[in-house]
């Protein structure tokens, strides 16, 4: 079954499926001040346990596919280098599902690209902040240009056009959603409610 629509087809069907997880994400990250250097370096040190394992296992995935530019999209360095910054040292990294295909690669790819939109919300905390080497540390959230996003549907709704790759599509953005939220839960753990608060 042929599912037409190209760029917009394949976005709002990931949206759907992705909304409620995104949502869960959105929400935990958003109840961090990352302007404050334990909260933004955990929030690097959280990125840094899946990053690098997604990105590679999306390389592997995407080898038939050099138009994606998948070496433009690696922020694995960035991430690093920001780490360096803010005194920190990279995660081990998580125990990754590895995309079983090309769609489910390019839903994993979703997620990713699409972080560079809430990056533009997010940047704007961490150059308020009061300490400089929250200042300093930008390049994770602040790589790459804006025709990354839009490049990347375009690239992406060319391969996935049929029913069974949308749904493979589907489950790839919620392994790495899962996969973040497993990150957080380690490493980006949420804030311990003030006991006397509930007296």
């Amino acid at each position: 079954m042929v599912v037409g629509g190209g760029a917009h087809s394949f976005r709002e069907r990931l949206r759907a499926a992705t909304a409620r997880a995104h949502e869960r994400l959105d929400d935990r990250i958003s109840s961090f001040d990352l302007g404050e250097p334990d909260a933004y370096r955990a929030f690097l040190i959280m990125h840094s346990a899946v990053l690098p394992p997604l990105e590679a296992g999306i390389a592997r995935a995407c080898a038939d596919a050099p138009e994606l530019d998948l070496a433009a999209r690696s922020r694995t360095s960035a991430l690093t280098a920001d780490l360096e910054t803010m005194g920190a040292r990279p995660a081990a990294p998580l125990p990754v599902a590895e995309p079983a295909s090309l769609a489910e690669a390019l839903g994993a790819l979703y997620v990713l690209e699409g972080s560079r939109l809430g990056a533009q919300i997010l940047i704007r905390r961490v150059r308020a902040s009061g300490d400089a080497r929250v200042r300093a540390a930008t390049a994770f959230l602040e790589h790459g240009s804006p025709d990354l996003w839009r490049s990347f549907l375009d690239a992406a709704s060319s391969y996935v056009v049929d029913e069974d790759a949308l749904c493979a599509a589907s489950d790839g953005a919620l392994s790495a959603f899962g996969a973040f939220h497993l990150a957080c839960s380690q490493y980006f753990p949420l804030p311990v409610k003030d006991e006397r608060a509930r007296v």
